[in-house]
């Protein structure tokens, strides 16, 4: 089977429908919790961050080589499906003039979604048309800003850096009058809250990374039934809308301890469907949000059971329509390519 953590992949999906079912308040009278479920993205990026940033301590190249290499890796493994989301998205919102009319007359507003921009100038946040660009903006430069102390430091103090500076970045979130809920349009002076959130989630996440490290990649067997806990907990508190910190906690906790059991894994998770799950997660999670604004501002008249059923198919096709792209055409399409390219040199030779 893979090398992935099945519990890992399944979360990502739950945590992943927390979120779905939260930008459901578009078209419902309560707002349901769900938006601290990002957190738990940001902390297990963070984690494997630092693991990565570990193996690639040893290696004689300069650190900004290292950097620019985990990140170009990250990046050409997410942006296809944010690309392909985007522009399904504008198309889906054009033909129902939500925001937005003929699309290519507003390129000057998309474009900086698709540049992940959106941290750093003050772009309106209905223009997120995936509505999830802050959190790509905010993730990759956590990575670009954290990921070369973890190289530095990874045999002497990594945790206790990351430790002080998920405290101070978490110290800040907690200052902001929305405290851990969705950035919005929220600035502090030349800092958006994305990037805080960034910050404090990827930070928290490298912690426990190079705690992991320093215990020797032991495993424990004694305590990790706790994870299943931590998780089931996380969820509660996520849609009572208690404290969002302890939501990002339990997930952190769950996380350490996911790993932590090494491959004593329950058989039933290490199953194909369950890594296909963790996958697509990343399409439904890009895709989900333009249909949600949609149904909420262009189709008032559908009954609520409905809009649901439309929410729901039309975020399941479109995501599974955007992986297909990604998986299966592109490198069909690449492949035919290089066989045209390869053919007509042979020809000529």
């Amino acid at each position: 089977m893979s090398k992935r953590n099945p519990e890992l992949e399944l979360m990502r999906f739950v945590f992943c429908l927390a979120i779905i079912v939260h930008h459901s308040y578009n078209f419902l009278t309560c707002r349901p919790g769900g938006e601290y479920a990002t957190g738990f993205f940001f902390v297990l990026s963070g984690f494997f961050m630092q693991r990565q940033a570990s193996k690639l301590a040893a290696e004689a190249s300069p650190v900004f080589y290292k950097t620019f290499r985990f990140v170009w890796t990250r990046l050409k493994k997410i942006y296809p499906y944010f690309f392909f989301s985007v522009l399904i998205g504008t198309l889906a919102w054009g033909a129902m003039r939500i925001v937005i009319g003929p699309w290519w007359k507003e390129l000057d507003r998309i474009l900086p979604e698709l540049f992940l921009l959106q941290m750093f100038a003050r772009w309106q946040d209905y223009w997120w048309i995936t509505g999830v660009s802050w959190f790509l903006g905010a993730l990759f430069t956590a990575f670009v800003c954290l990921f070369p102390i973890g190289c530095v430091f990874a045999k002497c103090g990594a945790g206790w850096i990351f430790s002080l500076i998920a405290i101070t970045s978490i110290t800040a979130v907690l200052q902001t009058p929305l405290g851990f809920g969705e950035p919005w349009a929220l600035w502090l002076g030349p800092l958006h809250k994305g990037l805080l959130l960034g910050v404090a989630g990827v930070s928290l996440g490298a912690a426990l990374g190079a705690i992991y490290e320093f215990f020797g990649n032991k495993q424990c067997l004694r305590f990790v039934w706790i994870r299943w806990v931590l998780y089931v907990l996380a969820l509660i508190v996520l849609f009572c809308k208690g404290p969002a910190l302890a939501v990002w906690l339990l997930c952190a906790g769950g996380i350490f301890f996911s790993v932590w059991s090494g491959d004593k894994r329950r058989p039933a998770l290490d199953k194909p469907w369950v890594y296909f799950l963790g996958q697509w997660s990343v399409t439904l999670y890009l895709n989900h949000f333009y249909w949600a604004v949609g149904l909420g501002y262009k189709f008032s008249f559908f009954s609520l059971p409905v809009k649901w059923g439309l929410y729901i198919g039309l975020t399941v096709g479109s995501s599974l329509f955007v992986w297909w792209l990604v998986r299966r055409l592109m490198p069909y399409l690449i492949q035919q390519i290089v066989y045209l390219v390869c053919n007509k040199r042979g020809r000529a030779s």
